[in-house]
């Protein structure tokens, strides 16, 4: 394993962990541990990172808050960078919000809601942080992200390190995908669209008791699995349903009962388990009913 550089320990502001399990830091509470686990504070911490990765071809990984991400039982075998404390700030004038990345999505639902900030209602619900919702273009059925994010920046890694502006042109989405950012890259800021509205904490919380209802939000998941195969006609739970998988498992990993379309961690499951009953899921569908399944849930480590 390559060393820490030396700078690190009197440069680095933010925090250096040596193999971390990663199942501490994910949704799924599964993963292995990772070489270097690095959570940086300020610009010189990324400048640091990208100096150290450039100059020693370290593979290296940007997580938010691990709500959408499957990490290999045997962990990962390079850098795994935390954006959850970088930026948290938020600021707002007439026209616009602007939220750092590492901002929880719970957080500006809440504002929101005491603010009457319209729109805000698409993201009810969703866990992980607001750099994430950028990066998926996550959504629920009111609408996606596209629809209230005007801006965003962050730095390139690797081969350099450089900041990068992204401005309402430049925000290339289509569902669940980005198509702009390119490989490397850390968002650490967001600007979004100030729409006052009226009863907009009601909204938000008719949107979170709807998905309460509907999806085990009690058990540790990724949340949905699949993207919905719209060119099938069907939802992605649908399908599930048909292959006589709702409630199927293995090891400690099942399709939920509740919502065909999570597969929750019973307490014990291994990333392996989870995996394979994704692909389970994926091949059958395909041999059976002519369907490709596409997943939302991300790969580290396989």
């Amino acid at each position: 394993m390559v060393a820490l550089p030396e700078k690190f320990k009197n440069e680095f502001s933010g925090i250096i962990k040596i193999n971390e399990p990663l199942s501490l830091h994910t949704y799924y509470q599964t993963g292995g541990p990772v070489d270097f686990f690095l959570i940086p504070k300020i610009e010189n911490d990324l400048r640091l990172i990208s100096e150290w990765i450039c100059d020693q071809n370290i593979p290296f990984f940007s997580l938010g808050l691990g709500s959408n991400l499957l990490v290999s039982d045997a962990g990962y075998r390079g850098l795994v960078l935390k954006t959850s404390q970088f930026n948290q700030t938020l600021f707002e004038n007439e026209t616009t919000i602007q939220l750092g990345a590492g901002v929880p999505i719970s957080k500006i639902l809440r504002l929101a809601g005491q603010n009457n900030w319209s729109g805000f209602e698409i993201l009810g619900g969703i866990p992980g942080s607001i750099g994430g919702a950028c990066f998926m273009n996550a959504g629920t059925h009111l609408g996606e992200t596209k629809s209230l994010l005007t801006a965003l920046e962050g730095y390139l890694l690797k081969p350099q390190f450089k900041k990068i502006n992204f401005h309402q042109s430049d925000l290339h989405y289509s569902y669940r995908t980005h198509h702009f950012l390119p490989d490397h890259f850390v968002i650490t800021s967001t600007w979004w669209k100030k729409v006052k509205g009226e009863n907009v904490k009601s909204k938000i919380l008719e949107v979170i008791e709807r998905r309460k209802s509907t999806q085990p939000v009690d058990q540790p998941s990724c949340g949905s699995v699949f993207k919905n195969p719209y060119e099938s006609g069907l939802r992605s739970w649908q399908v599930i349903e048909k292959l006589g998988l709702r409630g199927y498992r293995v090891g400690g990993a099942q399709f939920s009962e509740k919502h065909a379309n999570f597969i929750v961690n019973l307490g014990n499951a291994k990333s392996q388990d989870i995996y394979d009953l994704i692909h389970l899921a994926k091949k059958r569908a395909q041999e059976e009913l002519g369907i490709i399944l596409k997943e939302e849930v991300r790969y580290l480590g396989f």
